[in-house]
């Protein structure tokens, strides 16, 4: 029993380095075995440890109800330790502890399904937990958790404070890795407020951080962020060059596919912009990485992107095909801001095609599910309901909320019938790596050779790619 124990301890130790590390995937492999000695009610906390090593893994990939499943069984698992400890006080306070962080990822998971008041609670209970135990790295972890929670809230200047907390703590464990990803996650802030110079300072600390550990995957994840913040200060020249060599280091590294995924989703938004014909084909290229690398809220983030390009280019039925298809996505990753998003590009291509009863109801289903976390909404949804026809309107008044979405998604349907039948796609596969792959791939050829100037109109609604719910922090976050 204690040589299992021993290894055990040994996975434990490798899975929790190497998820603090640049490729924090790699860390499953580690704590699947520990979970293969963790067996027997003696060794509950480990159990415990593993299954929550395993939950945030399954984090990082948008697993979500692999992750809410593997965390509930970790805490019951430190629940059952803390019951059957009895006077061992050094099993308890280490199932103690080992629940606090598994609270601190349940919130995380609360946070992705819109329980954003409830994530914000428990995690302010576990960072006064964390810090009466004087644990620094559950603390980071914690305080980037309620970052994230800010940022839903529409708080970034709390997003700041608990970023810049975290910050505190990386500096005392001399984690460069994480400091690199922590003030990447700052300039993201920076700049979803338009605080160019801050966002710049804080990409530049990446930067020399990543230069000094001479490693190019993180080298070429600054990059991508360096290029971002050029593009927006309108210095295009620059943010091109940071784009290709963020691609060259990334490449040269062999590494992530969903590191490569970003720096192209950057660089095809860019391309976009200064209206260039191949702008669709790396978005494409983009959304295809994202898929490879098992990166489910990355492609969600791309696909909405990629329905705008569609949008911009007037291929307003693959605007409303690419935007059923990041609904179907963001569905299990983020059921009210992201479905929110993808529900508003929607009811965009539909009002340029003219389905007029589809856009009422889509508008007014978008503002029941987002509209306490996008404002906007609920000015569409009042645009297009008072200019309806009354029995329209008191029609699906009459509907369930839950029947007004089904309404929706026959109106969809009925429209994507033609364009998915010739893919040979189902319209309730959409949310499939292989149907995306379809879809994506024959818009790409559809889109005319000749692009508009802009990918982005200014939105009806208030709603803009600097929103953080729009583009959110994946790429360079082990969360």
């Amino acid at each position: 029993m204690d040589e299992r124990l021993d290894a055990g301890r040994r996975h434990l130790h490798s899975g929790r380095r190497t998820l603090v590390g640049p490729r924090p995937r790699e860390s499953r492999s580690h704590f699947e075995a520990a979970l293969r000695q963790y067996r027997g009610p003696e060794l509950l906390v480990g159990e415990g440890d593993a299954l929550r090593g395993l939950a945030e893994v399954d984090l990082i990939e948008g697993a979500v109800p692999e992750a809410e499943a593997r965390i509930t069984s970790a805490i019951a698992r430190y629940d059952e330790a803390i019951e059957a400890a009895g006077d061992d006080w050094a099993i308890h306070q280490a199932a103690i502890v080992g629940r606090t962080h598994a609270r601190v990822v349940e919130a995380q998971l609360w946070l992705r399904t819109g329980r954003r008041n409830d994530a914000e609670t428990a995690l302010e209970e576990a960072d006064r937990t964390l810090a009466r135990i004087g644990d620094v790295r559950g603390q980071v972890d914690a305080q980037l958790a309620l970052a994230r929670c800010a940022l839903a809230g529409a708080s970034p200047s709390d997003a700041e404070v608990a970023i810049r907390k975290a910050l505190a703590g990386l500096e005392r464990l001399d984690d460069k890795v994480g400091l690199i990803q922590a003030w990447l996650f700052l300039g993201e802030v920076s700049r979803a407020e338009r605080r160019l110079d801050a966002a710049n300072e804080a990409t530049e600390r990446a930067m020399s951080l990543a230069t000094e550990l001479s490693d190019p995957d993180l080298l070429g994840r600054a990059l991508t962020a360096r290029g971002t913040v050029r593009a927006l200060q309108g210095r295009d020249e620059e943010a091109a060059q940071a784009f290709d060599e963020a691609l060259a280091h990334l490449s040269a590294a062999n590494a992530p596919e969903d590191a490569l995924g970003f720096a192209r989703l950057a660089r095809g938004e860019l391309w976009a912009q200064q209206g260039q014909a191949n702008a669709t084909s790396e978005l494409v290229a983009a959304v295809t990485a994202l898929i490879q690398a098992s990166h489910r809220q990355g492609t969600a983030v791309a696909l909405l992107k990629l329905a705008d390009r569609a949008h911009a280019t007037g291929l307003f039925v693959y605007a409303l095909a690419v935007g059923e298809a990041a609904r179907q996505w963001w569905r299990p990753l983020d059921p009210v801001r992201g479905v929110g998003l993808a529900l508003r590009l929607q009811v965009k291509a539909l009002a340029d095609l003219k389905q007029w009863p589809a856009v009422v109801t889509l508008a007014w289903v978008r503002a029941e599910r987002s509209g306490h976390a996008q404002p906007g909404a609920h000015q569409v949804d009042d645009h297009y309901r008072s200019r309806a026809p009354k029995a329209l309107v008191d029609e699906l008044s009459a509907l369930s909320p839950s029947a007004r979405v089904t309404r929706a998604n026959q109106h969809v349907s009925t429209i994507l019938e033609p364009l998915l039948s010739s893919l040979g796609v189902g319209f309730d596969r959409l949310g499939t790596a292989s149907a995306t792959l379809a879809l994506v791939n024959a818009m790409s050829t559809a889109t005319p050779n000749t692009p508009p100037e802009r990918l982005k109109r200014p939105g009806a609604d208030g709603d803009s790619p600097s929103d953080p719910s729009y583009s959110p922090p994946y790429f360079f976050s082990r969360r």
